[in-house]
C-alpha cells in the first residue's frame, strides 16, 4: 500500500485520478480510497499534508461499487 499526501482543496475524486489515472470508467477507484481511509471518511475537501492510504487494485473485480439510492428501489411497470 502507498500514501498520497494531499495538497489544498483535493477531494477524493481527484486523489483517485492523481494516484490511479483518468481513464473512463475509473470513477468507481473513489470507493477504494474510501475504504482504505476509515478515519478520513468524513472528509470531502483536503487541507494541505494529510496522509492518505492508496491500496494498489490489479483488476476491476477488487472494487465494491456501491449502488446509488434510486437503483435500491423498486419500479414496477406501468
Amino acid at each position: 500500500m502507498k500514501t498520497y499526501i494531499t495538497v489544498q482543496d483535493d477531494w477524493w475524486d481527484t486523489i483517485a485520478m492523481r494516484v490511479y489515472g483518468f481513464k473512463r470508467g475509473n470513477e468507481h477507484l473513489m470507493y477504494v480510497l474510501l475504504n482504505a481511509n476509515p478515519t478520513l471518511i468524513n472528509f470531502a475537501s483536503f487541507s494541505a499534508g494529510v496522509a492518505v492510504n492508496v491500496p494498489d487494485v490489479s483488476t476491476i473485480t477488487d472494487v465494491q461499487i456501491p449502488l446509488v439510492p434510486w437503483r435500491n428501489s423498486t419500479i414496477s411497470p406501468a
